[in-house]
């Protein structure tokens, strides 16, 4: 029996895999692109650069599986061939888990009758805080790029909370596979993210607590991190001066704040 059919054969096997897998993630970004419209029908770009960022990771790691199985050569021995096309059919799968990590997320909104009216008004929220940070920090330092606007989304989990961008991705997004052109795709989530707990759908208000978190996102695109743990080291201090405590802090305010 010769080598090279069952080879093939093989190879083939994942293409079509990788191939099933890239087209899938296409028609669901333009799914995205389609529904972020406002009530008119109008293409708003709301979630433009969150997109962008998605498909460059998600089709270019795409892109370059393809390229590497077609790479293959089908001449080597048959079980060269199965190992290689096994790592990559582990890459596949990590991509899958990747793309789905985020789809869940976005495709919250599509619930019209519970989750999306409110994560529409957070997505409002969001960019309002977000963007506004940057319009005045691009109006003194000219050329400052901003990157994709956090994502809001819910989980049943108590507290919201902010995951930037450059944080690693959560162990369940590991590839088991060792990969060396991936590893650029495994260092951190490509776009920033905001949880929400639950109970924000049926007590809208709690929206307010995206102020707070995006203001997280916005002191980690800027650099203003190291500024902010100074400054609240020297009020800290300022406070035990002064003599300290809770009640020091109500007083400043005009009133207890315990």
């Amino acid at each position: 029996m010769k080598r090279e059919p069952v080879n093939q054969a093989r190879k083939e096997r994942t293409l079509r895999e990788l191939r099933r897998l890239s087209d899938t993630i296409a028609d669901w970004l333009a799914h995205r692109r389609s529904a972020d419209c406002d009530e008119t029908g109008q293409y708003i770009g709301r979630h433009k650069t969150q997109l962008e960022a998605l498909e460059s990771v998600l089709l270019g790691a795409a892109d370059q599986l393809r390229a590497a199985l077609n790479a293959v050569a089908t001449d080597q021995d048959t079980g060269v061939v199965y190992d290689q096309c096994r790592d990559y059919d582990q890459a596949i799968v990590w991509l899958q888990r990747l793309w789905e990590f985020f789809k869940a997320k976005f495709d919250q909104r599509d619930d019209t009758a519970r989750l999306g009216p409110l994560l529409k008004s957070a997505d409002e929220v969001v960019w309002s805080c977000y963007r506004q940070a940057f319009v005045r920090a691009e109006n003194r330092e000219p050329g400052l790029k901003q990157g994709p606007a956090p994502l809001a989304f819910i989980e049943p989990e108590y507290s919201p909370a902010a995951l930037e961008s450059d944080k690693p991705l959560p162990s369940s997004l590991g590839l088991g596979a060792d990969i060396d052109f991936l590893d650029d795709y495994l260092k951190s989530l490509p776009i920033p993210i905001i949880r929400l707990p639950p109970w924000c759908v049926e007590a809208p208000w709690w929206l307010v607590y995206v102020g707070h978190e995006v203001g997280h996102h916005v002191q980690h695109d800027l650099g203003l991190v190291g500024y902010f743990r100074e400054g609240a080291g020297g009020r800290r201090a300022g406070r035990r001066r002064a003599g300290g405590g809770r009640e020091a802090v109500g007083r400043v305010g005009g009133g207890n704040l315990r």
